[in-house]
């Protein structure tokens, strides 16, 4: 966030390195006998605890120190007026319970504000195993006061355990909204101190409520927080002190309603996870500073999703979400944001932020889609979201709001739709949207000039069933062209929105929601798919069948990845693989793992032969007659594609030398019958455009006719009988030529004369294609020789040339 700026213009950068250090507890006070004890403020007398003659103040409360399996509950109905501050700590086995007895209403707790050390209602200073539950918190304290309902602190302490907070009713809250290190609002919880390293684990926030808690609703901060991807500033930060973030962090099933200013915030943690949360309006009283209602600063590998946010009252800011200062790795995903003026996500790094990925969201009415500013964040992904608007909350409404510059290396944007209503022409603006990278993008309704340029654009209606109701109209009716004309996302989660499974191998749908029946399994025509394979050696159980199992996901800890030993690493480790008779192979694509490690598959050989390879020494191997190879020398990208284009049986991979294991997430092997054939066709633009470039595995070359009133042919020769059961055709579009260029009207035929002069049968009739890529599918029949013949070659009536970047031809 912008306020974030501010504080680094203050600071100094400086480097620190994370250690999370051993427990260290400091002592507290000698614990009473574990036990139940009563609170009823509104008996007359104070008692000795007991449900006959129970506690009557808060204060008799703060007075005692409690130990494991304590319990401290309050009487339901009733209200106790002041703080409590609780003393001693519970057990791993055995947490101390803050809860309600009796029947009726939930006990409040109304703090006073008069503890001006913490401001707060509820506090626990120095002390661990904690559950409190079915209890109202508020405060009638003064809003210029930092306010707290509940204030966990730990001072120089180590690592504090177990902090569970479930069913509670936290409201009216309301403090100073400026700033997020201000730390109040309705659960705060905080590491203060520079002499002993500290940080929180495991804490629980679940099916709360909360209502007016300004300025936050949960929000967690330290002062050991200095790291290189986000250098100490001055509120308050211990310099020199590492980044100690907080560990087991998860945030469920909160509803959040009329928030001043900023909503659940994970802020310095690892792995936080925030979900099922609701939050209505935010920066309901603060519209003039910069807030969002999900986010964590300075955290690495949170998970946000399945929440629901409207109603963000402001555009500093103002999103459901953000990619702030020292996030990295981060994934909001499965979320439903609309009527929020600020737009569904900002992107606003300070530090280092970095590889965070946002999919799978749905954005109604919005006033923005995203928010590009502050420093440059690397390597951001946003793809398969669904921005829809009618009535958005702000005019004129910016899909993209590009304000700090950011280019192809910042942000990625694929397979998201972009669809408005035309009543809004004139109203929408994206802004230095073209600087970013697209691929793969539909562009409906509304279409400023500010449009960005996308290889495989769409602008076709994406056919969403029923846009601006709820997240199930923003399904594709049947015929939509956004339907399987996606590119393929590794490690793409595996589900969309509602939890349909999203194919890895094959185009999935565009938007938010995949609703073609499609999984790698079923749309992969790889050779291999559940094959077997071998490998030089396998680590731990990751044996080479892994690279076989239709999964491209490069996390090793999923369960899908390769790996041979490390210790010994073998001498030019390798995986390969045996189809069992040689057969016509097209291309090899090749997933790699992602988790870590990737540089390690570089400098590496893939051999493709007819006949067994004689050995394991890669030199020997690419001497071998017969044998066909593929050096490779830079770090291999997450999935790539080698073109083959010859009968082979067995495939190898195999690193040179003995630097590094082997690790693959997937190999596929596809038998494009078109690569090892001729092809020809009745006239080619130039040389470099001839018939042989829509059969030679590169999407980025390309078959080109010209004139000849649209009616153009490309004949494929396979040489030789094949069994023929779908085609692929890749357009103009694909290739980066303008999309109105694809082709609209054509036809494929195929034969069994060898010598491809006659007998021709037509297999595929297609009419007024728009897509970039078209799949098409037919009973398996044999076949000598393949036709692609063009009627009406483009979209843009104008054009009378036919353009092709690939013609694939499949079977077995």
């Amino acid at each position: 966030m912008l306020k974030s700026l501010a504080r680094l213009l203050l600071g100094t950068m400086l480097v620190g390195t994370a250690v999370l250090v051993p427990e260290v507890v400091a002592p507290t006070p000698a614990a009473a006998s574990a036990g139940v004890h009563y609170v009823d403020c509104s008996a007359a007398g104070g008692g000795n605890g007991s449900q006959q003659s129970p506690w009557n103040s808060m204060a008799t409360v703060s007075a005692h120190a409690f130990g494991p399996g304590d319990q401290v509950l309050f009487k339901r109905g009733t209200t106790c007026n002041g703080h409590v501050e609780f003393n001693g700590s519970g057990s791993a086995s055995a947490p101390v319970l803050v809860s309600a007895y009796g029947t009726g209403a939930l006990p409040r707790l109304v703090g006073d504000g008069l503890n001006t050390d913490t401001y707060a209602t509820v506090v626990l200073r120095n002390e661990q195993y904690y559950d409190f539950t079915h209890l109202d918190i508020s405060s009638a304290g003064s809003s210029s006061d930092l306010l707290r309902g509940i204030y966990i602190e730990l001072n120089d302490y180590g690592t504090g355990n177990h902090y569970h907070f479930t069913n509670l009713n936290i409201h009216d809250v309301i403090g100073p909204r400026a700033w997020d290190d201000k730390a109040n609002g309705g659960i705060v919880m905080q590491v203060t101190g520079t002499t002993v390293p500290t940080h929180y684990n495991d804490i629980l926030v679940a099916n709360n409520t909360f209502t007016k808690t300004d300025s936050f609703a949960f929000v967690h901060w330290t002062t050991w927080r200095e790291r290189p991807e986000m250098p100490c500033v001055s509120d308050p930060c211990a310099a020199g002190k590492p980044w100690q973030p907080a560990t087991n962090i998860v945030v469920r099933n909160n509803s959040l309603t009329d928030m001043g200013a900023d909503g659940l915030h994970a802020h310095n943690s690892v792995g936080a996870v925030i979900e099922y949360n609701t939050v209505h309006g935010h920066m309901t009283r603060d519209p003039s500073h910069y807030h969002v209602a999900i986010w964590n600063w300075n955290a690495d590998d949170s998970v946000i999703q399945f929440n629901e946010v409207s109603g963000g009252q402001s555009r500093l800011d103002g999103t459901a979400f953000d990619f702030d200062g020292g996030a990295n790795r981060q994934i909001v995903q499965y979320n439903y944001s609309h009527d929020n003026q600020g737009g569904l996500l900002t992107i606003c790094s300070h530090g280092i932020s970095r590889d965070n990925v946002a999919r799978y969201n749905i954005s109604q009415n919005d006033g923005r889609g995203l928010w590009i500013v502050c420093g440059k964040a690397l390597n951001t992904r946003v793809y398969n979201n669904t921005f829809y608007a009618k009535t958005p909350a702000h005019l004129p409404m910016e899909p993209i709001d590009n304000r700090n510059g950011s280019t192809a290396e910042n942000v990625r944007l694929y397979n998201n739709i972009f669809s408005f209503d035309p009543s809004l022409t004139g109203q929408v603006n994206y802004n230095n949207a073209d600087a970013l990278a697209w691929n793969s993008n539909t562009f409906h309704g509304v279409h400023p000039a500010t449009e960005p340029a996308d290889p495989r654009k769409l602008t076709t209606d994406p056919g969403l069933s029923a846009p601006g109701t709820n997240p199930t109209g923003y399904n594709l009716v049947a015929g939509s062209t956004s339907r399987t004309s996606g590119v393929a996302i590794p490690n793409n989660g595996g589900r969309d929105y509602f939890g349909n499974s999203v194919p890895a191998l094959c185009d999935p749908d565009r938007g938010a929601v995949q609703s073609s029946a499609l999984t790698s399994q079923t749309c992969s025509s790889s050779l291999v798919v559940g094959g077997n394979a071998t490998q030089s050696s396998t680590l731990n159980g990751a044996s080479a069948d892994r690279a076989l199992d239709g999964d491209t996901d490069g996390n090793f800890s999923n369960g899908s990845v390769t790996h041979t030993n490390n210790a010994p690493i073998d001498a030019n480790p390798w995986w390969q693989v045996d189809l069992g008779s040689s057969r016509p192979v097209g291309t090899i694509r090749i997933a790699n793992r992602t988790d870590c490690c990737s540089s390690r598959l570089s400098n590496f050989n893939v051999f493709a032969s007819a006949t067994p390879f004689t050995s394991n020494d890669p030199a020997v191997t690419a001497e071998q007659p017969g044998v066909w190879r593929r050096h490779v020398a830079e770090q291999a990208p997450d999935l790539f594609t080698i073109p083959v284009g010859k009968e082979v049986r067995y495939i190898r991979v195999q690193l040179i030398g003995n630097a590094n294991p082997l690790s693959l997430a997937e190999v596929e092997v596809f038998s494009n019958h078109a690569l090892p054939g001729t092809a020809t066709a009745n006239a080619a633009c130039n040389g470099n455009e001839a018939a042989a470039k829509a059969i030679d595995g590169a999407p980025g070359t390309k078959w080109c006719s010209p004139g000849n009133g649209g009616n153009h042919t490309l004949t494929v020769n396979l040489t030789g009988p094949r069994t023929v059961d779908g085609f692929n055709i890749r357009h103009a579009g694909s290739g980066g030529d303008p999309s109105n260029l694809n082709t609209r009207d054509f036809t494929i035929a195929t034969t069994t004369d060898p010598t491809c002069a006659g007998g021709w049968t037509t297999r595929v009739t297609a009419t007024g294609n728009t897509a970039n890529v078209t799949k098409h599918s037919i009973t398996p029949v044999s076949a000598t020789c393949v036709r692609l013949n063009t009627t009406v070659p483009s979209t843009n009536d104008g054009a009378q040339a036919a353009r092709i970047h690939e013609f694939e031809v499949y079977g077995s």
